[in-house]
Parts: structure tokens; C-alpha cells; sequence
């Protein structure tokens, strides 16, 4: 009778065991299943970051051209205003045109120093 109730035992904690190793299984396969769908969700953000980096790239390219493009107008207005200054001390020699630059203003009637962005930092 002892073999038989060791043999039962033995055959309940078998029973256990396996029970035990069918939960770890499945709890296994369910995190496999979140491991799966968080890294197709990283895949998709480094996608995303990819494309939002070509874009950034796109944007920087054309602030570039702009960025050029508005050198290119201010150097035309600087050489229009010397070309105008030019024509001015033709026209009246005796003129002291000391004061008329491209760095200057008018304010108030008074010519001033013109501040310049960088000047205000």
C-alpha cells in the first residue's frame, strides 16, 4: 500500500509540475507576444524619427537657400545705395556724404546708427 500512495503522490506532484510548466509556458508565449508588439512599436517610432529627421534636413536645406537668398538681397541693397550715393556726390560734389551709409537711419530728423540684431545680443 505504500508504493501505491507513493506512487500517487508522485503522480499528483507530477500532475503539479506539469500544470506549473504548461502556466510558464503560456505566461512565456504572452510576454513573446508583448516583446513582439513592443518592438514592432519601437520599429515604427525609429521610422518615424527617421522620416521626421529627413524632413528637419529638408527644412534646414531650404532655410539655407533662404538664408542666401536674403544675403544675396541685402549685398544688391548695399551696392544699389552706394551706386545712389555715387550718383549723389556727382551731382553735388561739395556734398559731405560722410554721415549716408547703409548702417544708418533717420530718426526724429536725426541721422543715427542703425542697430543691427546681433548688436543686440
Amino acid at each position: 500500500m505504500e508504493k501505491t500512495e507513493a506512487l500517487a503522490k508522485t503522480k499528483e506532484e507530477l500532475a503539479a509540475q506539469t500544470e506549473a510548466l504548461e502556466n510558464i509556458k503560456v505566461e512565456l508565449a504572452e510576454q513573446a507576444k508583448s516583446f513582439e508588439e513592443i518592438k514592432q512599436e519601437l520599429s515604427h517610432k525609429a521610422e518615424a524619427l527617421v522620416q521626421s529627421e529627413k524632413e528637419m534636413d529638408a527644412q534646414v536645406e531650404g532655410f539655407k537657400k533662404v538664408e542666401i537668398e536674403l544675403i544675396d538681397a541685402a549685398d544688391a541693397y548695399a551696392a544699389g545705395f552706394e551706386d545712389t550715393l555715387a550718383q549723389v556726390v556727382c551731382k553735388h560734389p561739395k556734398m559731405d556724404t560722410s554721415p549716408f551709409a547703409t548702417a544708418n537711419h533717420v530718426v526724429k530728423g536725426e541721422i543715427v546708427p542703425r542697430s543691427l540684431p546681433h548688436d543686440a545680443a
